[in-house]
Protein backbone atom coordinates (compact mmCIF):
# COMPACT_ATOMS: atom_id res chain seq x y z
CA UNK A 1 0.00 0.00 0.00
CA UNK A 2 2.75 2.09 0.56
CA UNK A 3 4.16 1.93 -2.69
CA UNK A 4 0.66 2.30 -4.00
CA UNK A 5 0.43 5.69 -2.60
CA UNK A 6 3.87 6.77 -3.34
CA UNK A 7 3.05 6.26 -6.98
CA UNK A 8 -0.49 7.88 -6.78
CA UNK A 9 1.69 11.31 -5.51
CA UNK A 10 3.95 11.37 -8.15
CA UNK A 11 1.10 11.09 -10.40
CA UNK A 12 -0.43 13.88 -8.81
CA UNK A 13 2.48 16.10 -8.92
CA UNK A 14 3.48 15.29 -12.70
CA UNK A 15 -0.17 16.31 -13.29
CA UNK A 16 0.31 19.78 -11.75
CA UNK A 17 3.72 20.32 -13.59
CA UNK A 18 2.01 19.25 -16.80
CA UNK A 19 -1.22 21.84 -16.27
CA UNK A 20 1.56 24.66 -15.03
CA UNK A 21 3.60 23.94 -17.81
CA UNK A 22 0.63 23.78 -20.77
CA UNK A 23 0.14 27.34 -19.62
CA UNK A 24 3.17 29.06 -21.18
CA UNK A 25 3.05 29.93 -24.51
CA UNK A 26 5.92 28.02 -26.93
CA UNK A 27 7.02 29.61 -29.98
CA UNK A 28 7.48 27.47 -32.66
CA UNK A 29 10.93 27.02 -33.86
CA UNK A 30 12.43 29.14 -36.71
CA UNK A 31 13.43 26.38 -39.45
CA UNK A 32 17.13 26.73 -41.00
CA UNK A 33 17.74 27.80 -43.93
CA UNK A 34 21.50 26.96 -44.46
CA UNK A 35 23.98 24.74 -42.91
CA UNK A 36 27.48 26.28 -41.43
CA UNK A 37 30.76 24.70 -42.53
CA UNK A 38 31.39 22.99 -39.16
CA UNK A 39 27.78 20.78 -39.56
CA UNK A 40 28.49 19.39 -42.76
CA UNK A 41 29.76 15.81 -43.16
CA UNK A 42 33.06 14.65 -44.11
CA UNK A 43 31.84 13.29 -47.51
CA UNK A 44 30.12 16.49 -48.24
CA UNK A 45 33.10 18.81 -47.36
CA UNK A 46 35.16 16.42 -50.01
CA UNK A 47 32.37 17.86 -52.68
CA UNK A 48 33.01 21.92 -52.24
CA UNK A 49 35.24 23.64 -53.82
CA UNK A 50 37.91 25.53 -51.85
CA UNK A 51 36.05 25.72 -48.48
CA UNK A 52 38.22 28.36 -47.74
CA UNK A 53 35.76 30.91 -49.57
CA UNK A 54 32.71 29.33 -48.53
CA UNK A 55 30.53 31.00 -45.52
CA UNK A 56 27.35 28.18 -45.50
CA UNK A 57 25.24 25.68 -47.49
CA UNK A 58 21.65 26.69 -48.32
CA UNK A 59 18.84 24.27 -47.29
CA UNK A 60 16.80 23.02 -50.27
CA UNK A 61 14.71 19.99 -51.55
CA UNK A 62 17.32 18.86 -54.76
CA UNK A 63 18.81 16.26 -53.82
CA UNK A 64 21.63 16.24 -56.53
CA UNK A 65 22.68 19.89 -55.94
CA UNK A 66 24.96 21.84 -53.35
CA UNK A 67 24.27 25.77 -53.56
CA UNK A 68 27.00 27.85 -51.21
CA UNK A 69 27.01 31.40 -50.15
CA UNK A 70 30.51 32.54 -51.05
CA UNK A 71 32.62 35.48 -49.06
CA UNK A 72 32.57 37.84 -51.48
CA UNK A 73 28.43 37.71 -51.69
CA UNK A 74 28.11 35.56 -54.89
CA UNK A 75 26.32 31.87 -54.55
CA UNK A 76 28.06 28.65 -56.57
CA UNK A 77 25.72 25.77 -57.29
CA UNK A 78 27.29 22.00 -58.18
CA UNK A 79 25.11 19.51 -59.48
CA UNK A 80 26.10 15.88 -59.10
CA UNK A 81 25.55 12.41 -60.84
CA UNK A 82 24.34 10.39 -57.75
CA UNK A 83 22.47 12.31 -55.04
CA UNK A 84 23.72 14.16 -51.85
CA UNK A 85 20.54 14.41 -49.90
CA UNK A 86 17.91 11.86 -48.48
CA UNK A 87 14.19 12.72 -47.18
CA UNK A 88 14.04 11.42 -43.85
CA UNK A 89 10.84 10.08 -42.30
CA UNK A 90 8.94 12.95 -41.97
CA UNK A 91 9.46 14.24 -44.73
CA UNK A 92 12.48 16.64 -44.19
CA UNK A 93 15.76 16.58 -46.87
CA UNK A 94 19.24 16.43 -45.22
CA UNK A 95 22.33 15.78 -46.29
CA UNK A 96 23.47 12.46 -46.60
CA UNK A 97 26.50 11.46 -44.19
CA UNK A 98 28.40 8.12 -44.67
CA UNK A 99 30.55 8.44 -41.88
CA UNK A 100 30.61 4.93 -39.81
CA UNK A 101 28.90 5.78 -36.20
CA UNK A 102 27.95 3.53 -32.96
CA UNK A 103 24.92 1.37 -33.82
CA UNK A 104 23.14 1.66 -30.79
CA UNK A 105 23.29 -0.71 -27.55
CA UNK A 106 20.43 -2.83 -28.65
CA UNK A 107 21.69 -3.66 -32.30
CA UNK A 108 25.32 -3.83 -31.20
CA UNK A 109 24.44 -6.53 -28.15
CA UNK A 110 21.13 -8.42 -29.10
CA UNK A 111 21.28 -8.76 -33.17
CA UNK A 112 25.33 -8.53 -33.08
CA UNK A 113 25.73 -5.24 -35.43
CA UNK A 114 27.97 -2.89 -34.17
CA UNK A 115 28.57 -0.03 -36.58
CA UNK A 116 26.03 1.54 -39.22
CA UNK A 117 26.00 4.48 -41.77
CA UNK A 118 24.98 7.62 -40.30
CA UNK A 119 22.84 9.24 -42.24
CA UNK A 120 20.48 7.84 -45.16
CA UNK A 121 17.34 6.74 -47.07
CA UNK A 122 18.86 3.27 -46.26
CA UNK A 123 20.81 1.58 -43.20
CA UNK A 124 24.13 -0.03 -43.86
CA UNK A 125 25.31 -2.26 -40.90
CA UNK A 126 28.66 -3.66 -40.09
CA UNK A 127 29.44 -6.59 -37.49
CA UNK A 128 32.83 -7.71 -35.61
CA UNK A 129 32.15 -10.69 -36.20
CA UNK A 130 32.68 -11.65 -40.09
CA UNK A 131 30.56 -14.66 -39.76
CA UNK A 132 27.55 -11.94 -39.41
CA UNK A 133 29.38 -9.32 -42.10
CA UNK A 134 27.26 -6.77 -43.67
CA UNK A 135 23.99 -6.13 -43.26
CA UNK A 136 21.96 -3.22 -46.03
CA UNK A 137 18.30 -2.78 -45.22
CA UNK A 138 16.20 -0.57 -47.37
CA UNK A 139 12.34 0.43 -46.88
CA UNK A 140 11.00 -2.76 -49.01
CA UNK A 141 14.86 -5.11 -49.12
CA UNK A 142 17.49 -6.63 -46.88
CA UNK A 143 20.78 -8.33 -47.77
CA UNK A 144 23.48 -9.77 -45.82
CA UNK A 145 26.63 -10.23 -46.79
CA UNK A 146 29.43 -12.43 -45.19
CA UNK A 147 33.20 -13.99 -46.23
CA UNK A 148 32.96 -17.50 -46.91
CA UNK A 149 36.69 -18.00 -45.67
CA UNK A 150 36.30 -21.92 -45.44
CA UNK A 151 35.99 -22.36 -49.47
CA UNK A 152 38.87 -20.23 -50.19
CA UNK A 153 42.03 -23.38 -50.63
CA UNK A 154 44.34 -23.70 -47.56
CA UNK A 155 47.28 -21.58 -47.88
CA UNK A 156 49.92 -24.64 -48.06
CA UNK A 157 48.11 -25.74 -51.46
CA UNK A 158 47.84 -22.40 -52.55
CA UNK A 159 51.40 -21.51 -52.84
CA UNK A 160 51.98 -24.92 -53.91
CA UNK A 161 49.96 -24.37 -57.10
CA UNK A 162 51.83 -21.64 -57.16
CA UNK A 163 54.90 -22.33 -57.25
CA UNK A 164 54.65 -24.67 -59.67
CA UNK A 165 53.82 -21.73 -62.78
CA UNK A 166 55.97 -18.80 -61.47
CA UNK A 167 59.46 -17.70 -62.63
CA UNK A 168 62.25 -18.29 -60.06
CA UNK A 169 62.20 -15.20 -58.72
CA UNK A 170 58.76 -15.08 -57.46
CA UNK A 171 59.36 -18.65 -55.80
CA UNK A 172 62.04 -17.47 -53.79
CA UNK A 173 60.19 -14.49 -52.63
CA UNK A 174 57.55 -17.24 -51.28
CA UNK A 175 60.20 -18.65 -49.54
CA UNK A 176 61.20 -15.57 -47.71
CA UNK A 177 58.03 -14.75 -46.80
CA UNK A 178 57.50 -17.76 -45.61
CA UNK A 179 53.77 -17.25 -45.14
CA UNK A 180 52.92 -20.55 -43.77
CA UNK A 181 54.72 -19.77 -39.97
CA UNK A 182 52.91 -16.69 -39.51
CA UNK A 183 49.93 -17.32 -37.50
CA UNK A 184 46.50 -15.07 -37.62
CA UNK A 185 43.13 -14.60 -36.63
CA UNK A 186 40.26 -12.25 -38.68
CA UNK A 187 39.63 -8.74 -36.55
CA UNK A 188 37.22 -6.03 -37.31
CA UNK A 189 37.99 -2.12 -36.87
CA UNK A 190 36.90 1.02 -38.15
CA UNK A 191 39.30 3.44 -40.16
CA UNK A 192 38.19 6.69 -39.64
CA UNK A 193 38.40 9.36 -42.52
CA UNK A 194 41.18 12.30 -41.29
CA UNK A 195 43.39 13.18 -44.95
CA UNK A 196 42.67 13.76 -48.66
CA UNK A 197 44.22 10.63 -49.40
CA UNK A 198 41.57 9.17 -46.57
CA UNK A 199 38.53 10.73 -46.92
CA UNK A 200 35.74 8.03 -46.33
CA UNK A 201 35.60 6.03 -42.92
CA UNK A 202 36.55 2.55 -43.47
CA UNK A 203 34.69 -0.81 -41.68
CA UNK A 204 37.64 -3.35 -42.08
CA UNK A 205 38.28 -7.27 -41.48
CA UNK A 206 42.05 -7.97 -41.22
CA UNK A 207 42.72 -11.74 -42.43
CA UNK A 208 39.77 -12.88 -43.68
CA UNK A 209 41.22 -14.45 -46.33
CA UNK A 210 43.85 -15.68 -45.03
CA UNK A 211 47.20 -13.73 -43.81
CA UNK A 212 48.01 -10.45 -45.33
CA UNK A 213 44.39 -9.91 -46.68
CA UNK A 214 41.57 -6.93 -46.02
CA UNK A 215 38.38 -6.69 -46.83
CA UNK A 216 37.28 -3.10 -46.49
CA UNK A 217 33.70 -1.28 -47.15
CA UNK A 218 32.89 2.09 -47.27
CA UNK A 219 29.49 3.74 -47.25
CA UNK A 220 28.71 5.86 -50.67
CA UNK A 221 25.25 7.98 -51.16
CA UNK A 222 23.65 5.29 -53.22
CA UNK A 223 24.88 1.76 -51.22
CA UNK A 224 28.28 0.56 -50.44
CA UNK A 225 31.90 0.17 -51.69
CA UNK A 226 33.99 -3.35 -51.53
CA UNK A 227 37.68 -3.35 -51.54
CA UNK A 228 39.62 -6.93 -51.49
CA UNK A 229 43.04 -5.94 -50.80
CA UNK A 230 45.70 -8.36 -51.11
CA UNK A 231 49.26 -7.08 -49.12
CA UNK A 232 51.14 -9.54 -51.15
CA UNK A 233 51.04 -12.16 -53.84
CA UNK A 234 48.79 -14.59 -51.59
CA UNK A 235 48.56 -17.73 -54.38
CA UNK A 236 44.83 -17.13 -54.49
CA UNK A 237 42.55 -15.16 -57.00
CA UNK A 238 39.32 -16.08 -55.95
CA UNK A 239 37.31 -14.94 -53.41
CA UNK A 240 33.63 -16.26 -52.03
CA UNK A 241 30.85 -14.61 -50.10
CA UNK A 242 27.09 -15.79 -49.27
CA UNK A 243 24.73 -12.93 -49.23
CA UNK A 244 21.17 -13.96 -48.22
CA UNK A 245 18.84 -11.54 -50.28
CA UNK A 246 15.25 -12.31 -47.99
CA UNK A 247 14.26 -13.96 -51.04
CA UNK A 248 14.52 -11.45 -53.55
CA UNK A 249 15.97 -12.66 -56.48
CA UNK A 250 19.70 -12.54 -58.06
CA UNK A 251 21.17 -12.67 -61.96
CA UNK A 252 24.14 -12.99 -63.61
CA UNK A 253 24.32 -11.18 -66.31
CA UNK A 254 24.91 -12.10 -69.81
CA UNK A 255 28.47 -11.86 -69.46
CA UNK A 256 28.94 -12.22 -65.58
CA UNK A 257 30.24 -8.69 -64.84
CA UNK A 258 27.44 -7.80 -62.56
CA UNK A 259 24.69 -9.58 -60.12
CA UNK A 260 21.27 -7.56 -60.72
CA UNK A 261 18.94 -8.77 -57.83
CA UNK A 262 14.88 -8.67 -58.72
CA UNK A 263 11.41 -8.22 -55.94
CA UNK A 264 10.52 -11.40 -55.16
CA UNK A 265 7.15 -10.73 -55.90
CA UNK A 266 7.79 -8.71 -59.16
CA UNK A 267 10.60 -10.45 -60.91
CA UNK A 268 10.71 -7.85 -63.58
CA UNK A 269 11.46 -4.86 -61.19
CA UNK A 270 15.12 -4.65 -59.99
CA UNK A 271 16.12 -3.36 -57.02
CA UNK A 272 20.19 -3.18 -56.61
CA UNK A 273 22.87 -4.60 -57.73
CA UNK A 274 26.21 -5.44 -57.53
CA UNK A 275 28.35 -3.66 -60.06
CA UNK A 276 31.43 -4.65 -62.44
CA UNK A 277 34.63 -6.12 -60.60
CA UNK A 278 38.10 -4.89 -61.65
CA UNK A 279 41.39 -5.69 -60.01
CA UNK A 280 44.97 -3.56 -60.01
CA UNK A 281 47.85 -3.37 -58.29
CA UNK A 282 50.68 -0.95 -56.13
CA UNK A 283 51.87 0.43 -59.27
CA UNK A 284 51.88 4.47 -58.68
CA UNK A 285 52.23 6.03 -62.44
CA UNK A 286 54.84 8.75 -62.49
CA UNK A 287 56.46 7.48 -59.30
CA UNK A 288 56.89 3.96 -60.48
CA UNK A 289 59.19 2.74 -63.33
CA UNK A 290 57.24 2.06 -66.40
CA UNK A 291 56.82 -1.78 -67.06
CA UNK A 292 54.94 -3.17 -70.50
CA UNK A 293 53.02 -4.91 -67.60
CA UNK A 294 49.22 -4.28 -67.68
CA UNK A 295 48.50 -3.15 -64.16
CA UNK A 296 44.94 -2.68 -63.98
CA UNK A 297 41.99 -5.21 -65.38
CA UNK A 298 38.70 -5.64 -66.02
CA UNK A 299 38.58 -8.91 -66.71
CA UNK A 300 37.00 -9.91 -63.58
CA UNK A 301 33.51 -11.91 -63.21
CA UNK A 302 30.98 -12.98 -60.87
CA UNK A 303 29.73 -16.75 -60.41
CA UNK A 304 26.33 -17.82 -58.61
CA UNK A 305 25.77 -20.69 -56.39
CA UNK A 306 21.80 -21.47 -54.90
CA UNK A 307 22.41 -22.62 -51.58
CA UNK A 308 18.93 -23.16 -50.75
Amino acid sequence: MKKMKKLIALLLAASMLTATVGALEVQPEEAKTEYALSELPKNIKTLLPDSSQILSVQKDDDPYSIITNNEDGTHTATVFAVPVKYQTEDGKTELIDTSIVSNGLVNSVFQGYQYKNKANSFTTEFSKDADKGLRFTTEDSRLVMTPVTEENPPLQEALTETSAETTEEEKAAHDEIDRLEIPYEITASVEEANTESKPDDAFVYDNVFGPHTKVKYYNTSTGFKEDIILEQNVGINRFSFEIDTNGDIPRLTEDADMILVYDKDNSEEQKYRFGSLYAYDSFTPGTDEATDFEHLTFDCHYELEALG
